[in-house]
């Protein structure tokens, strides 16, 4: 049989998947041992060409949480230190790299004033974080998106935000933009309740 890149992914999400069907109770279902939520952290990786699905399923079955594609061949995830090396031995990882906490602060929050709206990835340790942020921010509103979590509020003070954006369910940080009503349509969205924030 001849191998190619596709069959020798196939092979290894299978493989993957089948390991992690034969561990032991105590073990979590992607066949990593059970670990705290606070260990992982926000990463970069590059891929090697255009991306392929079985690229992203594999990095699925290791238990790597895909947050964003990222223009470029890669993905922002969620990952732990074991998770990490696991991505990193796939023959098609060029780089991976830890998200710095100022790419998670829009540059346009100081000429905005200090209103800010805080996006948030869904995780165990999601309600611990928005508790702590509240010595960072006063916090007005603050709710469920279907695909994570957004927090409105007001800086305490400005020279916290690499605070807060240090958090690990912290994805992005930016001024708050109130919506301006140009026409019927949006004062009745607006009116409405369907504009959130």
């Amino acid at each position: 049989m001849e191998y190619n890149k596709k069959n020798i992914m196939g092979i290894l999400v299978s493989i993957i998947i089948a390991i992690s069907m034969l561990m032991p109770v105590g073990m979590a279902s992607n066949g990593l041992q059970e670990i705290d939520a606070s260990s992982e952290k926000m990463y970069y990786i590059n891929l090697e060409g255009p991306v392929q699905t079985e690229w992203s399923d594999t990095l699925d079955a290791i238990g790597i949480d895909i947050i964003t594609y990222v223009q470029g061949k890669g993905y922002e995830v969620r990952m732990d230190d074991q998770m990490k090396s696991m991505a990193g031995a796939l023959p098609y990882v060029m780089w991976i790299s830890e998200v710095p906490v100022e790419s998670k602060i829009s540059p346009d929050i100081a000429t905005n004033g200090d209103e800010i709206v805080i996006n948030l990835i869904e995780s165990e340790t999601l309600k611990k974080s928005v508790g702590e942020m509240s010595q960072y921010i006063d916090i007005f509103q603050e709710g469920s998106t279907g695909s994570g979590y957004i927090i409105r509020g007001v800086l305490k003070d400005t020279s916290s935000l690499n605070s807060i954006a240090s958090f690990q369910d912290v994805h992005y940080i930016s001024p708050y933009i109130a919506p301006e009503l140009h026409d019927e349509m949006g004062m009745q969205i607006v009116g409405g309740g369907a504009w959130v924030l």
